[in-house]
């Protein structure tokens, strides 16, 4: 797949791997049920699990992304400082805990999230209680 990638000029790309697991490509050999392996492209499965046919729109969905989470991320501040809303060292020491149990590390953490791991779990304990605080005022109406 990269060798005719960079026959049409790529400098670099990515290819996954995976394995088929439909009936078409269920093979039996000496009546064992082997699953055909396949490379992809990074386009082809955006492509095939998003429908993005182009890095532009890609690039596009991922700037929309950006501002919706940093909107979200602002409001979420705001409501907590204008509410009082706060958390304990006890509640990140155990969001923490919760995270590394998991298998993430600080530098995990910081390389998907682009955050600290103090960073990280600030917002998210703030996303849990604002939402808690949202969920408990709101007044449904028919």
């Amino acid at each position: 797949v990269m060798d005719a990638a960079r026959a049409a000029g790529a400098r670099g790309g990515t290819v996954l791997h995976g394995k088929g697991t439909g009936a078409e490509q269920v093979k039996k050999f000496y009546n064992i049920t082997i699953a055909e392996e396949k490379d992809y492209t990074r386009e082809e499965v955006m492509e095939q699990l998003y429908g993005i046919t182009s890095e532009d729109v890609l690039q596009k969905q991922f700037k929309d992304s950006a501002r919706l989470l940093v909107k979200q991320e602002m409001l979420i501040e705001y409501i907590a400082g204008k509410e009082g809303i706060t958390y304990t060292d006890e509640e990140a020491s155990e969001l923490k805990e919760n995270i590394e149990s998991q298998g993430y590390d600080e530098e995990m953490v910081e390389g998907q999230t682009g955050r600290t791991m103090k960073q990280y779990v600030h917002i998210e304990l703030l996303y849990e209680k604002v939402q808690d605080f949202l969920l408990d005022k709101a007044k449904i109406v028919k």
